[in-house]
């Protein structure tokens, strides 16, 4: 990992942006998680990639790219990804310990009887984190699952601590719920059709599209999320974190098939990371060669 600090964000930044400059010039595979809004960073960005023949993914209205990292990996991989894009400061730490356990055994019937493709699945977990609602996508699990009726005690045990701790239900949809109404947060969802005029003609136009970190590293590609915190706040934030975890699972998982990457990932405000999602994180890319560049100001 390489931490660039100094008392100045614009100098920070520029030279930050130089170690970004050269991986995309080699064709890495480049994160770039921006919460500071830095004037003039996508049009470098749309340049740099063009020149070097990088295919570029912006994320939110900007790009029209949509994330949803929830989408694959099994249930603790999912469980992982929402507990660390929250800020538990507030909860304490049993309820975070309830709140674990029931993700785990909710991401597993979701798996097990899924829900509608076409909602998000932020949204799915949300609706699903009311204890009866759990009960009833339960009951839709086919009689053949070999995991069954294991699955069903699991959740029996889960749907009752949290109905004992109605405030930590509470804390997390309102969470989840808070972060999908936000303008950051619209962006977290499957990627849908060509829109009916958006494009120059009277035909479709191109539509959104959607993000994945693996595509991303499996085409030597970069991905932009511009997040700026002043304009975004909490949003921007809860995103970043969900980026830096998903980015250490795909390196993770990269890293036991033996398919060991070179990418580069930069954070514009390292402050904003969680300090056990960072950790993580750099540990990962030492290891399946991912570089970490984490900047933030510091006063002097």
């Amino acid at each position: 990992g390489v931490l660039v600090t100094g008392p100045q964000a614009a100098g920070v930044s520029a030279a930050s942006f130089q170690l970004v400059h050269a991986a995309i010039r080699c064709r890495k595979p480049v994160l770039i998680v921006d919460l500071r809004g830095l004037g003039g960073l996508p049009a470098a960005l749309a340049g740099i990639c063009a020149e070097a023949g990088a295919p570029l993914h912006v994320f939110g209205p900007a790009g029209q790219g949509c994330y949803e990292p929830l989408r694959g990996g099994g249930p603790a991989r999912k469980a992982a990804l929402v507990m660390g894009m929250i800020d538990w400061e507030p909860v304490a730490d049993h309820a975070r310990r309830t709140s674990g356990g029931y993700l785990n055994d909710l991401f597993a019937v979701a798996a097990a009887a899924p829900g509608d493709p076409r909602v998000p699945v932020l949204d799915d977990v949300a609706a699903l984190l009311a204890p009866d609602a759990l009960r009833a996508r339960m009951r839709q699990v086919p009689p053949y699952h070999p995991r069954r009726v294991p699955l069903g005690e699991r959740v029996r045990v889960s749907a009752s601590l949290l109905e004992a701790d109605p405030a930590t239900a509470s804390f997390l949809a309102g969470e989840l719920t808070g972060l999908r109404a936000s303008a950051l947060g619209r962006w977290l969802r499957p990627a849908g059709p060509a829109r009916p005029g958006a494009g120059p003609g009277p035909g479709p136009g191109p539509g959104p599209e959607q993000i994945s970190l693996s595509a991303v590293v499996r085409d030597r590609a970069v991905a932009f999320f511009p997040l700026d915190q002043s304009r975004y706040g909490r949003a921007a934030r809860m995103i970043a974190n969900l980026v830096a975890l998903d980015v250490t699972a795909v390196f993770a998982e990269a890293r036991r098939l033996g398919t060991g990457g070179d990418g580069l990932a930069w954070f514009g405000d390292g402050e904003a990371i969680g300090r056990a999602g960072l950790a993580q994180l750099i540990a990962t890319g030492s290891q399946a060669g991912l570089a970490t560049v984490v900047s933030t100001v510091v006063s002097t």
